[in-house]
């Protein structure tokens, strides 16, 4: 995890503005009064851009508005309790993460009082906003993040707020799925496949299988009557159809001697454990 050793003068004072304050009109952001400020005026002006629009696509779960102001590596992050430690998502999981910080909205609610302090690092800067909070009593929550940019996106946001706990229960329920899917998974395949990229066995990898053609897996000499059939592509049905009877899905395959898992749930925690390691893969 990349370390930072950063300074920022008006630190002190930006924590100890007032809470209080309601949502407003899009306004510009405000900055400290300094030499560095200066200096950072295109990356200021870059922040401000990338999280208001964060913000809004947030309030309004438009994942194309989010993607369109962040890295597709982007980490969303919180800080915990041991120093150095956080609590990471990533692009996939941006939608739920305004979830559990944002109320649905429309795209008139936006960022208020948003304040931005550049660091020592050029890529960097500390922001502190009021988002739409989605209750009579708090009509803003206070913010407080550092954000790494590259070029005009988000490629980090290190919240310092609590973890929200609809986040840390869908982790929980995710990394059970996950577990029960791999298992499943090295009990029916794992002897023929990986979902490691190169990793050929008798079968091919099957890394980044989900939403890929089939017959198109680089290095893998496919059989010539799979390559001589009609090509599909391989999402939740023609997987969980393929797992169930491979005869019905692509004939004359080499699949041989497996002849089909007949268990619904097996195959669909197979099946989610190969779309979640296929969104998941870096490399």
């Amino acid at each position: 995890m990349k370390s930072h050793n950063l300074f920022i003068p008006a630190l002190g004072t930006m924590l100890t503005f007032a809470t209080g304050a309601t949502l407003a009109a899009d306004v510009a952001a405000q900055v400290p009064r300094t030499a560095a400020a200066q200096t950072a005026a295109d990356l200021i002006s870059s922040v401000e851009r990338a999280i208001t629009g964060y913000v809004a696509a947030c309030v309004s779960r438009d994942a194309r508005g989010l993607n369109s102001v962040t890295t597709e590596d982007v980490r969303i992050e919180y800080a915990l309790d041991t120093p150095g430690t956080y609590f990471s998502l990533d692009a996939n999981s941006l939608i739920a993460d305004c979830a559990a910080n944002t109320p649905a909205g429309n795209s008139e609610s936006h960022v208020s009082n948003l304040w931005i302090f550049p660091t020592h690092d050029s890529n960097a800067v500390f922001v502190q906003y009021d988002a739409p909070a989605g209750s009579a009593e708090t009509l803003s929550h206070r913010q407080l993040a550092l954000v790494e940019m590259r070029g005009d996106r988000i490629s980090r946001m290190l919240n310092f707020a609590a973890v929200p706990p609809p986040i840390i229960a869908s982790a929980v329920r995710e990394a059970a799925a996950t577990d029960a899917g791999r298992a499943a998974f090295d009990n029916h395949c794992r002897t023929c496949h990986s979902v490691k990229k190169g990793d050929h066995r008798l079968g091919p990898s099957l890394y980044r299988i989900f939403g890929a053609e089939s017959g198109s897996v680089s290095g893998y000499r496919n059989s010539p009557q799979e390559l001589s059939g009609s090509r599909i592509i391989w999402d939740e049905t023609t997987l969980d159809r393929f797992i169930a009877n491979p005869d019905q899905v692509i004939s004359n395959n080499a699949m041989k001697p497996y002849s089909g898992i007949t268990d619904a749930a097996v195959r669909r925690r197979i099946v989610e454990f190969l779309k979640w390691s296929s969104t998941r893969a870096t490399s």
